[in-house]
């Protein structure tokens, strides 16, 4: 029975042009909008593809903004001292500082050595002459685009050598405390002029000097 009713159906439509038509245009058609959803959802897969990017972890080196300070200076030093009978001596000395320093991982915070040489000074109570080496913390505030100040603390060494007139010569060495503030101007963005107040103080008692007032004219360069 069932052979008889499919060789009716093919003999039906084998008859009929017209459902033979129908039946290839459907085909057709059906096959055309296949390969198009497919070529889309290709096309779309690419696409993600190309903007899903596995993120790359940008490493910022820290010391790649850090910059090294140098730069030399002109000081006075004045101070008062005790002369060995028992008087008072206001003395002051000038001499050349040579100082360098590098930012720590900030702009504002830079850790600067420091080392002064003061020439000889005569005195009718004698000779003096003195050496310094200092390490020092600033912190640099700038106000504005060419003007900036510091302030600073630190420790430092002080070598000074008396050739008393009627004593015999000495020479103190002893630890100091400094503070400090000062003001730059930046001619160029690697070069400025500054100056500089400090106040050191001496640590110990076994040194006939008292605290030193100290003012520095800088030139510095910052690379």
């Amino acid at each position: 029975m069932f052979p008889s009713v499919f060789s009716f159906a093919k003999i039906k439509i084998m008859k009929n042009p017209i459902l033979i038509l129908i039946l290839l245009v459907s085909t057709n058609v059906w096959a055309q909008y296949d390969e198009q959803e497919y070529e889309a959802d290709y096309e779309e897969l690419l696409s993600e593809l190309s903007t899903t990017e596995a993120p790359v972890s940008e490493f910022e080196d820290p010391f790649s903004e850090v910059k090294i300070h140098f730069g030399v200076a002109f000081v006075n030093s004045v101070f008062s001292l005790k002369t060995p009978d028992g008087g008072s001596l206001q003395a002051s000395q000038s001499g050349f500082q040579a100082n360098l320093g590098i930012d720590l991982l900030s702009e504002n915070w830079i850790a600067e050595g420091v080392i002064r040489s003061y020439n000889q000074t005569e005195y009718k109570e004698g000779t003096l002459s003195a050496n310094e080496f200092d390490l020092r913390v600033l912190y640099v505030n700038p106000f504005s685009a060419t003007w900036k100040m510091h302030f600073g603390t630190g420790i430092g060494a002080r070598t000074l050598k008396i050739d008393w007139e009627n004593s015999a010569n000495k020479t103190y060495q002893s630890p100091t405390s400094i503070f400090l503030i000062g003001i730059n101007t930046y001619i160029t963005n690697s070069v400025s002029l500054g100056a500089e107040i400090a106040a050191r103080t001496p640590m110990t008692d076994e040194t006939p000097d008292d605290t030193a007032m100290e003012m520095s004219l800088r030139l510095d360069g910052h690379f």
